[in-house]
């Protein structure tokens, strides 16, 4: 989990605070001192996608906006089955969220290519890619194949009945940083009699 914040903290907006806004309190948003006495505010990952709407839409650009109108509608449906509409998503949630888009974005993109519309299949790309802008960064495979000995080794056996543990423990690690498929192949790579 601590992962998944140094990575949000790394990629997120800051945003000097107007001189104006000192005295009010700011409830979606994190602040942090820079201990030279100026105040930022950092923002999260929900209220950078919302920035980046405006952006886009001011700027003309179609594509971005209707992407980010789709992301802003699974986070608000995801709000409003929880019970949390009125509230900030945390970043850990939203970043989960933008997991799964980027996922059906791939799988759209591939059965595209399967039928024969490529243009179609890189329109799904280009939507993955902007999804992937909001997402803390990848591990490579190798650090991925490292973790997973590692989890083999402190659970104690590389036996087949030992997998779903292996995998829930290098998920638990890599929160969010990893595929979940990749993960498992590679569990499995490990297992096998």
């Amino acid at each position: 989990m601590a992962s998944i914040s140094r990575n949000l903290a790394a990629n997120a907006i800051v945003v000097p605070e107007p001189s104006c806004a000192k005295s009010r309190k700011q409830p979606k948003l994190n602040e942090s001192n820079s201990g030279s006495g100026n105040s930022f505010i950092v923002l999260m990952l929900e209220d950078r996608l919302n920035q980046d709407l405006k952006q886009a839409m001011l700027a003309g650009d179609k594509f971005v906006a209707n992407a980010l109108r789709t992301l802003k509608s699974v986070i608000l449906y995801a709000k409003v089955a929880d019970g949390t509409r009125g509230q900030a998503m945390p970043d850990a949630a939203v970043v989960a969220l933008l997991q799964k888009e980027a996922k059906k974005r791939q799988e759209s993109a591939d059965l595209f290519r399967q039928g024969g519309r490529e243009e179609k299949a890189q329109d799904e790309l280009a939507e993955k890619a902007l999804i992937e802008r909001y997402l803390p960064a990848q591990l490579g495979e190798d650090k991925i194949a490292q973790l997973v000995d590692d989890s083999i080794a402190e659970l104690g056996g590389a036996e087949q009945a030992t997998m779903g543990a292996v995998i829930a423990e290098v998920r638990q690690k890599t929160a969010g940083t990893a595929d979940g498929a990749l993960i498992a192949q590679l569990v499995r790579k490990r297992l096998q009699p």
